[in-house]
């Protein structure tokens, strides 16, 4: 199954609209991330998410990781886009 497949039955499913806030959105989000082993299509681990809402979840995520990983992590590793997401509030 592709991605593309998938995302699209996440947004029918939730009706296009934010899990969190019920506003019109278009981002599908991994509840469990790829990265902590959270299954990348199915669609049981996806939620429709609002724009708003997806940054902050991942804020809160890199945020968590940033810390939990900080001594592997050199700076020279992240760009200007990342550094806005993980100050994101």
């Amino acid at each position: 199954m592709m991605w593309g497949d998938v995302r699209s039955q996440v947004l029918q499913r939730d009706k296009h609209k934010c899990v969190v806030c019920g506003e019109a959105a278009d981002e599908v989000d991994h509840i469990i991330e790829k990265v902590r082993g959270g299954p990348m299509f199915d669609p049981k681990n996806l939620q429709t998410l609002c724009k708003t809402h997806h940054r902050e979840k991942t804020a809160r995520f890199l945020r968590f990781w940033l810390a939990k990983n900080k001594e592997k992590v050199k700076p020279e590793m992240f760009n200007e886009q990342l550094e806005k997401w993980v100050a994101f509030e």
